[in-house]
């Protein structure tokens, strides 16, 4: 390569088949006439680069005894054959992004001097069906045919022992695929969104799924998958919608996080004897799980009528989410895991042990059914969306010794009617079903189908973060003297609230999103919602920018 600086503004690079020269610009422009300088550039750029033949689609590169595709005239049509040597020196690389968007290519031969293929080689060739894999390849990098939308069928031969991320990402219409002995890892995102692929032949060699390998594939019902797998990372079969039954196989000992997440079909799971490891989530929204088993030498797990416990049962793993009824954790249980009841909307009631310290995050996301659970009085804590979306639930008692419920606990629970706390509770308290802390300074829950009006007492100082969220029937609410602090989504989407009453002199302090620079308090209530407050109030107009304030008759 020879690089010239030319009156300081621009740079020209030209390429030939001869030793790597490099001059300085400052040596340039000493021993060399400005103007025989161009004139040998320009008789230069008539000439063809040595070893380019015109005719040949294919750009190379060559470099001591080898040769590397680095590009491909995008006009190129129909199937290209990749010659084994170019210039007497053998082929024995395709470059990055080589053949990226040639959209007329429709089949390409990849030759047996070709060891390695680059970064996003075919990448969004759109016309791509037919590949062949030559006998030496041994390393393809990642987003090699990602986005060939009409490949439909790929055998990677044994030789190949890596390929990259993304590798058959969005390859919409691959239906089949055959991976050789010599792959190790299925990467990241190696067929995601590949939504018709149904068949795939994983080899021996294979020892790790990666995180999203299988993303969306939902075409995909079943999977066998070779003896010597070890580890499956996060999210591997995450949203494979048809996939109806996975065995593991012995051998395998970690499943990472959200591994079958969404698998609306799947109904049976079976765990090996040599599993140790599990993440959390691992079967959310996997609306049809009906058991999970788990093998009788496994030292970590069991299971017990479909669901899934610790070895030992004092840890509750899962329920599947196709039971139905009444559930009773057993005695001795003292865990709940996350996500545990997630999705299991065919429960209506559940009776948890004395022993259960805590309901955790999505203990029972998106039970629809469920109407009533029983807490027992070892409980201590409540977790974020532990009943989020729970629109049935309509009481709930919170036992004596609880000492934190969080805010987001009861999120969308549209059919609560209210919450009661016990008499001894020292955290909190209830009136007519409101939950408040104990000293009554803040108010925490208003039950969301509650309609018409209220008033927020006296002694209320702070009104929590989605205290009366959702509240569809609410029409006018007043808030009294000492309301300071109204948290983020106080009121929001109560879409019938028009009336909104400050007895107050000054706007309490509201937190916002910084990005939003609005923190939605009001977000969602009625369109002719107002503000109302005393004619002495003064920097309401100014807080409440987006609802009129008007002074109020006294």
């Amino acid at each position: 390569m020879v690089w010239v600086h030319l009156l300081g503004k621009f740079n020209l690079r030209c390429t030939a088949d001869l030793d790597l020269v490099k001059y300085t610009e400052s040596s340039i422009m000493k021993s060399i006439n400005p103007f025989l300088l161009g004139l040998s550039i320009f008789a230069f750029m008539q000439t063809p680069l040595l070893g380019q033949d015109n005719s040949d689609p294919l750009v190379y590169k060559v470099e001591g005894d080898s040769v590397t595709v680095v590009g491909c005239n995008k006009s190129v049509s129909g199937e290209v054959t990749i010659p084994e040597t170019h210039m007497g020196k053998p082929v024995t690389a395709i470059g990055e992004r080589a053949f990226i968007r040639c959209n007329a290519l429709t089949g390409v031969v990849i030759p047996d001097s070709v060891i390695t293929v680059g970064r996003g080689a075919f990448q969004q060739c759109a016309e791509l069906r037919d590949v062949t894999i030559g006998k030496r390849v041994t390393q393809m990098g990642g987003w090699v045919f990602s986005g060939c939308s009409s490949l439909t069928s790929v055998t990677i031969p044994d030789n190949v022992i890596s390929i990259g991320d993304y590798f058959f990402h969005r390859c919409t219409a691959l239906e089949r695929v055959v991976i050789g002995n010599g792959v190790s890892a299925i990467a990241r995102s190696t067929f995601g969104s590949c939504e018709r692929l149904a068949s795939v032949t994983i080899g021996t060699g294979v020892t790790e799924i990666r995180e999203s390998a299988f993303v969306f594939c939902k075409s995909l019902k079943s999977l066998t998958l070779p003896r010597n797998v070890t580890t499956i990372r996060n999210g591997a079969f995450a949203s494979c919608a048809s996939l109806k039954k996975v065995i593991l196989p012995e051998g395998v000992k970690t499943l990472g996080d959200q591994v079958f997440t969404s698998c609306r079909a799947l109904e049976v799971v079976a765990l090996p004897d040599s599993l140790t490891t599990l993440g959390k989530s691992l079967f959310w929204g996997c609306s049809s799980l009906k058991q999970v088993t788990v093998g009788a030498g496994n030292p970590v797990f069991s299971s017990v009528d479909g669901a899934l416990y610790e070895k030992g049962e004092k840890t509750l793993i899962l329920i599947p989410a196709a039971k139905s009824g009444h559930f009773t954790v057993s005695t001795g249980v003292t865990t709940i895991a996350e996500s545990t009841f997630t999705d299991c909307k065919k429960l209506t009631s559940v009776t948890i042990p004395e022993g259960v310290t805590e309901i955790p995050r999505n203990a029972f996301y998106r039970c629809i059914g469920l109407k009533k659970v029983t807490l027992p009085d070892s409980l201590t804590t409540i977790g974020s969306y532990a009943f989020a979306y729970c629109s049935s639930l309509e009481m709930i008692h919170i036992p004596d010794n609880v000492t934190s419920v969080h805010t987001m606990a009861f999120y969308k629970c549209t059919g609560l009617k209210g919450i009661e706390v016990g008499k001894d509770n020292r955290n909190y308290s209830s009136e007519d079903g409101i939950l408040f802390n104990k000293s009554r300074t803040e108010i925490l829950k208003y039950p969301p189908t509650r309609e018409g009006e209220y008033t927020i007492p006296n002694s209320v100082t702070t009104v929590s973060k989605g205290a009366f969220r959702n509240c569809q029937g609410l029409t006018s609410v007043t808030l009294g003297n000492k309301v300071s602090l109204l948290g983020m989504f106080a009121f929001e989407n109560c879409g019938k609230l028009a009336s909104i009453t400050f007895e107050g002199i000054r706007p309490p302090e509201m937190p916002y999103d910084p990005e939003a620079f609005t923190g939605f308090q009001f977000s969602k209530v009625a369109s002719n919602a107002k503000i109302y407050v005393k004619k002495e109030a003064t920097g309401f107009k100014k807080q409440f920018s987006r609802l009129p304030v008007v002074i109020r008759d006294e």
